[in-house]
């Protein structure tokens, strides 16, 4: 197997050192330095067989990062400085990866992380008696770093797929122009351009301006999601102009809806529309995806308690 790097064409490699950014040793101590050095205007000339890829360090900003999604057979990827990443989804089928790295990006979409932990869950399952098959489709480190994210933030959940070490730090800004844009762009090497950005405990990596909430797909989906608090990324779940949905005594939760769902034709959320059931006699039909959160005594949007969020994937599960 290859373990490759990928550096910017005409730069002279002399000696490199790799940031590191994990605290466990153990991942640390797991990462396979390249031995095979490719500049960025030769990747499709020289990178012939893409399964034989094991380990890839990118320290180059690419224009295009496709060709990542054919190395089936990838266990490390390290992306220094990935301008243009933008999204995760070409890790989605890449079930053997076990360390992901992403320092100075613009992810601004992690979707993709939970579509792989989907992608390794099936095979723990299909694997569910042999327990070698089964752990080798962990993950031991996940460490992205992100200056840009306007889309909403997904959670991660572990799926029953280990994770060793997992750090997200995302920039949460409301608006494009809240982006903090570098004046002069990052020395990906320096450690001080992005140690200001380290999350070191939970705490700080959910902050105050996210919410625990339930988000039931039209499709018959559903997942629970740290999502920002607020209309915007409300009206971007639901596709429009949110309505808020309450249950007769109930006044700890509510569910907002597109509001014009019925006139945009948005397909029937049957799903939604079975659970609300358990909490009123009758109700119209619910279109679109909605979002399930709780309400503070202030009358705010706030977290789902545990025990909400319990008892809601109860009812949710228990619907065809």
């Amino acid at each position: 197997m290859s373990y490759i790097q990928i550096y910017p064409q005409g730069k002279k490699l002399n000696n490199e050192a790799y940031m590191m950014p994990w605290r466990s040793d153990a991942v640390c101590y797991n990462f396979n330095e390249p031995d095979v050095f490719i500049p960025d205007d030769a990747i499709d000339e020289m990178i012939t067989d893409p399964l034989d890829v094991e380990t890839l360090v990118v320290t180059a900003a690419l224009e295009d990062y496709s060709f990542i999604s054919k190395m089936k057979n990838l266990t490390q990827l390290y992306l220094y400085n990935a301008k243009e990443f933008w999204n995760l989804s070409i890790i989605k089928e890449l079930v053997n990866l076990r360390q992901i790295c992403i320092v100075h990006s613009k992810v601004i979409c992690i979707d993709g992380l939970n579509d792989l932990l989907r992608n390794k869950k099936k095979l723990i399952d299909a694997a569910s008696n042999n327990f070698g098959a089964r752990t080798s489709y962990g993950i031991e480190g996940v460490y992205i770093h992100s200056d840009v994210s306007s889309l909403r933030l997904t959670s991660i959940y572990t799926f029953g797929v280990y994770i060793g070490e997992l750090e997200l730090n995302l920039y949460t800004g409301t608006n494009p122009e809240d982006y903090p844009p570098y004046e002069v762009e990052p020395d990906p090497w320096d450690e001080t351009a992005w140690i200001d950005y380290e999350i070191t405990n939970e705490d700080q990596m959910r902050s105050n301006a996210m919410i625990r909430a339930i988000i039931i797909s039209a499709n018959g989906e559903y997942e629970v999601d740290d999502i920002k608090k607020g209309h915007r990324a409300l009206e971007l779940i639901v596709g429009g102009d949110i309505e808020g949905l309450t249950f007769a005594g109930h006044t700890d939760f509510i569910m907002f809806l597109n509001e014009t769902g019925k006139i945009m034709g948005l397909p029937v959320n049957h799903k939604a529309s079975i659970f609300s059931l358990e909490f009123t006699e009758k109700i119209d039909l619910i279109r679109g995806d909605v979002v399930i959160c709780g309400i503070d005594k202030e009358g705010d949007s706030c977290d789902l308690t545990d025990e909400q969020i319990r008892d809601f994937m109860k009812i949710l599960d228990g619907i065809d």
